[in-house]
């Protein structure tokens, strides 16, 4: 999310990308949600979600004159929050934590942040959210922004991280150790399966080359490559390796080397599973 000005007609018109809100309140440049989306894990920041809110204007009296109040709703579950402040916390900016003027653009912007509490519970759950909406009202104007906070619970039982497929010029392989010649690359699938919660949390896996007769030398990877990283990202199951094996002018007999899988982060979402390793010769 970013926030640009632009000058127009003489008025000062905030533009925000990322933003989620709707206004048509003279004199405020800017006021709602500065991010669409947060991420809350449960259990953390002492239990409470936060969400910050903010009304920018050339006038340091109008912000403060504006209100707001704030409505919920929720996917993947109820009861598991309330609203800090009871259904109209904002109130009115005039009780904004704190107030500032940039000399730049002429601004004066007041800052307030939405606060849930969120219950800690020992259930392994799917991903839930919030769905925050602000609607504010000066005089006979009005003005709404939206913001959703994914909740993350803590309680997961981990997915399981595996090889799941190897391919070789395209082509599937189901023997083991994998067989591959010189000048072709071997595809290697890592996927992420079952556990609870978290499952769409973007996961990082750790994995490492285990020289045998060959080493990373014989393969098309970078010398410091012995170790990496890959990412499954957010709502995928999978993601791949790929490793290209260097074709010599050498008369050699069979070589070997081994990838493992050694490590997943954020480790409460996933774990190495049985089928971790996979030799290539």
């Amino acid at each position: 999310m970013s926030a640009s000005l632009l000058q127009r007609a003489g008025a000062l018109v905030l533009f925000c990308i990322g933003c989620a809100s709707s206004q048509d309140i003279s004199g405020v440049a800017f006021i709602g949600f500065p991010a669409a989306q947060h991420t809350y894990i449960e259990g953390t920041q002492g239990g409470v979600a936060s969400v910050p809110f903010l009304c920018s204007s050339t006038n340091p009296a109008l912000c403060s004159q504006v209100d707001c109040t704030i409505s919920s709703t929720s996917t993947g579950g109820t009861g598991f929050f309330s609203l800090l402040g009871g259904s109209n916390p904002l109130d009115s900016l005039g009780s904004a934590t704190s107030t500032n003027f940039n000399a730049a653009t002429g601004l004066w912007t007041s800052n307030v942040v939405v606060r849930y509490v969120i219950i800690d519970d020992v259930i392994a759950q799917s991903e839930r959210s919030i769905g925050v909406t602000a609607a504010c009202v000066l005089n006979t104007e009005t003005a709404s922004s939206s913001s959703t906070i994914l909740v993350i619970d803590d309680d997961s039982i981990p997915a399981n991280i595996n090889f799941n497929q190897v391919s070789v010029g395209g082509v599937v392989q189901t023997g083991t150790p994998v067989t591959v010649s010189e000048g072709q690359t071997v595809q290697l699938h890592i996927a992420k399966s079952g556990g609870t919660s978290g499952i769409d949390a973007a996961l990082t896996i750790q994995y490492e080359l285990v020289p045998g007769t060959a080493n990373i030398f014989d393969t098309g990877l970078s010398p410091s490559a012995t170790t990496g990283s890959l990412t499954i990202s957010r709502g995928s199951t999978s993601t791949s390796l790929s490793v290209p094996i260097v074709q010599d002018l050498l008369r050699e007999g069979m070589e070997n080397f081994t990838i493992a899988l050694v490590g997943v982060s954020p480790a409460q979402y996933g774990q190495i599973g049985e089928n971790a390793t996979q030799q290539i010769q």
